[in-house]
C-alpha cells in the first residue's frame, strides 16, 4: 500500500490540466477586467485595482482547487459540471458590480443578499437594454477567448500551470488585502461569511419591553389638534444622502453670500438628528407619518406592509386640516411609490415636454436607471413657485433629485450642498420678489445618511442635518436626540403656538439599507450598537459607548414594535 501511495503521489500534478478550463479562467479574468475598465473608466483605475486583483485571485484560486481535485479521473467528469456554473456566477457578480459601480461599492450586496425577486428586478427593471447587450457580449467574449486560448495553449503540465496561476493568485491576494478598500463583490462575500462565523449571536430578551419605550418609535399622535398656523407658505426640502458631517464640510466651501454659508441668521437647527430608515422611500414615510417604518424600503414583503400606510393619517392630512393646499414635488417623470399616493392636492413632476424644454436650455437631464428619467431640480422651480402663488396657504414637500445620481455632479462639477444652496437662493429670491418672504417657513433635511456597507457601525453615517428658516425665527441650535419621527412635531412647533414641544428621545432606531438586514440604535447617552440579521442569525456587529439597554433588549423592543405596527395596519393590508 505504501508503494502504491507513493507512486500515486509521484503522479500528482503530472497529468496535463484541462486546457479549456484553464483558458476559461484566464479569459474570464481578462474579459471582466476589460469590462470594468470600459464601464468605470481608466481614470478610476486606482479605485478599481484592488477589486480586480481580488477577482483574479478568486477565479484562479477556484480553478486551482478544481484542477487539484481533477487529478483523479473519477472526479474529472463531476468537475466539468461544477467548475463552469460557479465561474458564470463569479462573472455575473463582477458584471453587476462594474455596471452599477458607485451604487455597488456603497451597498456591497453579496450572494447572501440574493433573492429571486431581486434577481428578477435586476434583469427586468434595473438593467437597461444596453446593459443586457453588454452582458451577452461579455459571455460571448469569454467563450470565444476560451476556445482560442485553449487551442493556443494545448496540453499544459499541471505542475507548471498551477505554479504560474498560484503565483498570480497569491500576488493578487496580497495586493488586495493590503489595500484600504477592495471594490469586489467576491471579497465582500468572503467577508460576510467570515462575519457569520465569527460574530456573536444576540438572544432576544424574553421580558416584554416597557410601553414607554415603544412610544419612542411612534410619535404619530404628536401633531393632532393643532392650529392656527402662523406662516402661509411651508416648504420642506429633502436632500439626498446628505449626512450632517458632509453638509458642514461642503457648505464651508461655498461663497459667504449663499444661503447655506451666510444665511445662518434666522435658522434653528438640530445637532443630533437622525433618520429612521436608510432608504429614500421609507425615510420620507417616517417624516410624513411620524413613526418608524420597521421594514426595508425595497423588500417585497415590507412593501406590502408600508403600502397600507397610505390609508393612515399623515402630515399631509394635518396640513390640509389647517387649510393648506398640499403638493409633492420631484423633478422626474415618476413619483416615489406610497409617498406619491398620499392625499396630496397636487403632484408636481416632469412630463416629456418639460425634459425637452430643459435640454433645449442646456439644463441637466439624465436617465441613470430605466425607471428614473429626471432633470436637475431647478427645472421644477417654476412649477413650485406657481403652486405657492396660486394658493393662499400652500404646503410643498419636495424630494430633491440632485444627488440621486453622480452624473449631475460629474457634468456640473458642483457638490450637492452647492447645488442645494443655489436652489434655495433662487427660491428665496423669487419669494421675496413676490412679497412672500416673511410668510414662508422653510425646512431643510435629508432623507437618509450615507449607505456604504463598510461604515454602517459609525453613527456619523446616519446623522443628518435639519434646519428651519423663517425671517422671524431666532437663531438656535438644539442638542437633544431627535429623529424623522419628530419631524412633524418639530415643524408644528414653529407653525402654531398650540403645538406641544418635542421631547428628545432615549433612543433612536434606524432600519436598512435594503438588503443588509441592519438595525442601528443610538442612545441619548451616546452609546450605539449595530445589529445585523444574516442568514437568520441576529448578530451584534459593533458596539460603542455605554448602552443603557443591552442588544438583546433592543432587539426585543424592535420585534415588539414591528408586531404592533403590523397589527395596527392589518385591516388595511387585508383589503
Amino acid at each position: 500500500m505504501t508503494e502504491r501511495a507513493n507512486a500515486t503521489e509521484r503522479r500528482v500534478l503530472t497529468r496535463p490540466v484541462d486546457p479549456l478550463r484553464l483558458a476559461s479562467a484566464v479569459s474570464a479574468v481578462l474579459a471582466t477586467c476589460g469590462l470594468a475598465l470600459w464601464v468605470v473608466g481608466g481614470a478610476r483605475l486606482c479605485e478599481l485595482a484592488a477589486g480586480l486583483a481580488f477577482n483574479t485571485c478568486a477565479v484562479f484560486g477556484w480553478w486551482a482547487l478544481c484542477e487539484l481535485y481533477a487529478q483523479s479521473a473519477r472526479r474529472a467528469a463531476w468537475l466539468s459540471w461544477s467548475f463552469y456554473p460557479l465561474l458564470v456566477l463569479f462573472c455575473l457578480q463582477i458584471f453587476a458590480h462594474a455596471w452599477f459601480f458607485d451604487v455597488a461599492i456603497e451597498r456591497r450586496l453579496t450572494l447572501l443578499d440574493l433573492r429571486w425577486s431581486g434577481l428578477l428586478h435586476f434583469f427586468t427593471v434595473a438593467l437597461p437594454a444596453r446593459g443586457s447587450l453588454a452582458l451577452v457580449i461579455l459571455f460571448v467574449a469569454i467563450a470565444g477567448g476560451a476556445v482560442f486560448l485553449a487551442r493556443w495553449l494545448g496540453a499544459v503540465p499541471a505542475r507548471r500551470a498551477l505554479a504560474v496561476m498560484a503565483a498570480l493568485a497569491v500576488a493578487a491576494a496580497a495586493f488586495a488585502l493590503r489595500s484600504p478598500r477592495v471594490t469586489s463583490p467576491l471579497f465582500d462575500g468572503a467577508f460576510e461569511l467570515w462575519q457569520l462565523a465569527s460574530l456573536p449571536k444576540v438572544v432576544v430578551d424574553p421580558a416584554a419591553p416597557a410601553a414607554e419605550l415603544l412610544g419612542e418609535l411612534d410619535r404619530s399622535d404628536s401633531t393632532r389638534g393643532v392650529g392656527p398656523a402662523r406662516y402661509k407658505k411651508v416648504i420642506v426640502l429633502v436632500m439626498e444622502t446628505m449626512t450632517a458631517r458632509n453638509f458642514e464640510r461642503e457648505r464651508k466651501a461655498l461663497s459667504p453670500e449663499t444661503f447655506l454659508r451666510g444665511g445662518r441668521a434666522h435658522v434653528q437647527d438640530y445637532a443630533r438628528y437622525f433618520p429612521n430608515n436608510q432608504d429614500s422611500r421609507t425615510g420620507m414615510l417616517d417624516m410624513l407619518f411620524s413613526r418608524l417604518v420597521p421594514y426595508e424600503a425595497y423588500d417585497d414583503f415590507g412593501y406590502t406592509q408600508y403600502e397600507s400606510l397610505a390609508g393612515q393619517p399623515s402630515l399631509v392630512d394635518r396640513m390640509r386640516e389647517l387649510g393648506y393646499a398640499t403638493a409633492f414635488a420631484v423633478s422626474q417623470t415618476t413619483l416615489e411609490q406610497v409617498v406619491g399616493d398620499l392625499g396630496w392636492s397636487e403632484t408636481l413632476h416632469l412630463q416629456t415636454a418639460d425634459i425637452a424644454r430643459a435640454e433645449s436650455k442646456r439644463q441637466l437631464c439624465f436617465t441613470p436607471d430605466e425607471y428614473e428619467q429626471s432633470c436637475e431640480d431647478l427645472v421644477l422651480l417654476p412649477a413650485v413657485l406657481d403652486f405657492v402663488g396660486r394658493h393662499e396657504r400652500a404646503f410643498v414637500y419636495q424630494e430633491f433629485i440632485w444627488g440621486h445620481a453622480a452624473e449631475y455632479n460629474e457634468a456640473s462639477g458642483k457638490s450637492n450642498a452647492a447645488y442645494y444652496s443655489a436652489y434655495i437662493d433662487a427660491l428665496l429670491g423669487e419669494l421675496s420678489a413676490r412679497g412672500l418672504g416673511d410668510d414662508t417657513l422653510i425646512a431643510l433635511t435629508s432623507d437618509h445618511g450615507f449607505r456604504d456597507k463598510g461604515q454602517q457601525a459609525d453613527p456619523e453615517v446616519y446623522r443628518v442635518p435639519l434646519w428651519f428658516h423663517a425671517s422671524d425665527l431666532a437663531t438656535r441650535s438644539a442638542q437633544g436626540l431627535f429623529s424623522h419621527t419628530d419631524f412633524g412635531q418639530l415643524l408644528f412647533e414653529r407653525l402654531t403656538p398650540q403645538a406641544r414641544p418635542a421631547v428628545d428621545h432615549r433612543l433612536v432606531m434606524i432600519v436598512g439599507p435594503t438588503g443588509q438586514g441592519n438595525l442601528f440604535v443610538v442612545e441619548r447617552g451616546g452609546g450605539h450598537v449595530l445589529l445585523r440579521n444574516r442568514a437568520g442569525l441576529d448578530l451584534s456587529i459593533a458596539q460603542a459607548g455605554r448602552l443603557a439597554h443591552s442588544p438583546s433588549q433592543l432587539l426585543a423592543l424592535f420585534q415588539a414594535y414591528r408586531a404592533r405596527f403590523a397589527a395596527r395596519l392589518e385591516p388595511a393590508v387585508a383589503r
